[in-house]
């Protein structure tokens, strides 16, 4: 038969929704509790923890898993790990992403740059050709050991990926005119000049991830994840590092709370995600 639609409401503190599928056959491609299949990772299933592998656990109702989706044979699955975070990746009450780095290649000079395309404003119908451009942070000495330190140093200035769109890509919810935010790496290392714009570039730098400062570091970049520093935001496992993350914005989805985990070779996954500030329209 054909469904139709159907969403059950979530709790009033996760304000949220999971929908079942519209599809031929009895159960649609959801499943009876909504996040079966493509539907798992739907902002609902996440938030009640019962999405990804865990839905019904092969019972007719979502009582074997529980009303977190983690009881049964449920509280066994990685997402469901209850995490002390014991540790920081921050620098006092703010993170440096660069701080603390124990990279796999030697570098004199690294830093974070974020750029912005004018022409990527959504709605917008072109801008200026410049690229606007910012360090956020850097470490050591930019070209210190390269044969011709002037010529390097305006090199290092003149690179630029946000038209190539060739970075680390972070989308700004406070507004349609607002553009993306282009992040990458650039580094010095005598008179090469090296970028790292994706996470074959990031593992090749980092190598194997040897502190909670290079898990934040993939946490930041690859899953595009900030930092809360007014508390312990790490715990150090023997496969890797759990981290405490925040994402999303006030304005449009709200703030969620993650459950990071990046293993020693650098993987990293978002295993949970709780909603903890409803979000207001964005203007």
């Amino acid at each position: 038969m054909k469904w139709t639609a159907l969403c059950l409401v979530a709790t009033a503190a996760l304000l949220s929704a999971a929908c079942f599928g519209v599809d031929d056959g009895p159960e649609g491609p959801c499943g009876f509790d909504g996040c079966q299949g493509s539907c798992a990772e739907t902002p609902g299933c996440v938030l009640k923890g019962i999405g990804g592998d865990a839905g019904l656990d092969g019972a007719d109702s979502a009582s074997e898993c529980g009303s977190d989706g983690c009881q049964g044979s449920c509280a066994s699955l990685p997402r469901c790990a209850k995490v002390t975070y014991d540790a920081t990746a921050c620098t006092g009450k703010s993170y440096e992403a660069l701080v603390g780095l124990k990279l796999a290649r030697v570098v004199d000079y690294l830093e974070l740059r974020d750029e912005v395309n004018p022409e990527d404003i959504k709605g917008g119908t072109g801008g200026p050709s410049q690229v606007y451009s910012r360090v956020v942070t850097s470490e050591g000495e930019i070209c210190k050991t390269a044969s011709d330190v002037a010529a390097c140093t305006e090199a290092v200035g003149a690179v630029r990926l946000a038209r190539a769109k060739a970075s680390w890509i972070v989308q700004h919810p406070a507004g349609i005119y607002i553009p993306a935010s282009h992040m990458y790496l650039v580094y010095t290392q005598g008179d090469t000049i090296g970028v790292v714009s994706n996470k074959t570039e990031l593992d090749a730098l980092v190598g194997s991830v040897d502190n909670v400062k290079e898990a934040a570091l993939y946490v930041t970049l690859h899953l595009g994840h900030s930092l809360d520093c007014t508390r312990p935001n790490a715990h150090i496992t023997t496969t890797g590092y759990d981290i405490l993350s925040l994402s999303g914005s006030n304005c449009g989805s709200g703030i969620s709370e993650n459950h990071d985990f990046v293993s020693l070779a650098g993987k990293a996954d978002t295993l949970a995600t709780t909603l903890v500030t409803p979000g207001t329209p964005c203007p």
